[in-house]
């Protein structure tokens, strides 16, 4: 079959190469998937540049998955495969049985292939970390398809929110806050998720009201310690939570899909429409997320 393989690390993600590897053999609990589409998230690039010291090599890259299991149909999924395990960006990938969710029908492929990371992510940090409610009010710092998924969670969970954003996500800072800061001043807000750190940590736990939440999903690789005011938090009886998407085994991962089932199925959770490349391609794609380009791309393989 072929496959994306990661030979070695490069700062530029440049060590990737198409392979022709054996098609691995399904047993027990596993199942063989074939994979028609397979999401690129930025931590596939970073994995490829050797950010992630759990990688050993020779590794298939990816993460999300949409495809075609015999006797289940399509499936979708996610997780940490591409790390600890070859990954989805192949023609076909081997995934325990309890990791493939059904793929809602209002959604293509293209669509599931490349939801899990993004939606994942903002579930675990607003819901299972910050346990949202209806009627609270959150603020989501950074643009991004973790940020775009976030908004979509919290208004299916009957959230206000509020979007500090820029096209320069360095520049996310001040001006959006000082907004925030004034539209919320007599109380604050209930939640806020931070996808960038760095300058953004600080403001955003001064936009918290009393028995406020922070989530955190991102470090400024310049800039990874920061301070807060030690006194504002535990008289405000804050709560501040770092989410690791990395950390999700792709059961956990389906775990958390099957839960947005509802949302997907009911549309008040849309994924963007992704670009869609071929393997050959990759390495322009790879390139393309290193340099920011913001529109999700996934890999197409049947």
């Amino acid at each position: 079959m072929r496959a994306l393989r990661l030979e070695k690390f490069a700062e530029d993600a440049s060590g990737i190469a198409l392979r022709d590897i054996d098609i691995p053999e399904a047993s027990g609990a596993d199942a063989l998937v074939r994979v028609h589409c397979a999401g690129l998230n930025p931590s596939d690039v970073r994995n490829a540049q050797g950010r992630m010291p759990q990688t050993q090599l020779p590794r298939t890259t990816g993460r999300d998955f949409c495809g075609e299991v015999q006797g289940l149909g399509l499936v979708f999924g996610s997780g940490d495969a591409g790390f600890t395990r070859d990954g989805t960006h192949a023609e076909y990938v081997l995934l325990p049985k309890a990791a493939l969710v059904p793929k809602p029908e209002r959604l293509s492929v293209e669509q599931a292939a490349a939801c899990g990371v993004p939606y994942c992510t903002a579930y675990e940090a607003l819901v299972l970390k910050c346990a949202l409610h209806a009627g609270e009010t959150v603020l989501v710092v950074g643009g991004g398809a973790v940020g775009q998924a976030a908004a979509q969670i919290a208004h299916w969970f009957g959230a206000r929110v509020l979007l500090a954003t820029r096209r320069d996500p360095s520049q996310v800072a001040c001006g959006a806050f000082d907004e925030v800061l004034k539209l919320e001043a007599a109380k604050g807000v209930d939640v806020v998720l931070n996808t960038v750190g760095g300058a953004t940590f600080l403001p955003s736990t001064q936009a918290l009201g009393k028995g406020g939440r922070l989530a955190s999903i991102a470090a400024d690789a310049q800039r990874k310690e920061v301070s807060f005011d030690l006194f504002a938090f535990y008289r405000r009886e804050l709560s501040f939570f770092g989410v690791d998407s990395l950390a999700h085994s792709p059961v956990e991962a389906a775990s958390m899909l099957r839960r947005m089932l509802p949302g997907f199925a009911s549309g008040a959770l849309v994924p963007e429409v992704p670009d869609r490349m071929s393997l050959q391609e990759a390495p322009r794609a790879f390139a393309d997320v290193l340099h920011g380009v913001s529109t999700k791309r996934v890999f197409t393989l049947f």
